[in-house]
């Protein structure tokens, strides 16, 4: 896991759901070097997107979702 990574996961364990634009505003980073360090996160499964109505949501660099932790709930969801 290179430290970019962590830094994401770490964010995230701290800060719980964020959209990709405040996840790349508190980290300094551009949207596409956001998107190039999650994407092993996600495709391992240690990150989800979800809209925020709570349904998984496509993942895109425009996207509007939230990122939680895989089993979190998000506070809208049942």
């Amino acid at each position: 896991m290179t430290d970019a990574m962590r830094a994401v996961f770490v964010e995230l364990l701290v800060h719980g759901p964020l959209s990709r634009a405040e996840v790349a505003r508190r980290l300094d980073l551009s949207p596409s070097a956001l998107t190039k360090v999650a994407k092993p996160l996600l495709d391992a499964g240690y990150l989800r997107e979800q809209s925020s109505d709570g349904q998984r949501a496509s993942a895109g660099p425009h996207s509007r979702c939230r990122w939680t932790r895989p089993g979190r709930r998000s506070s809208g969801s049942s």
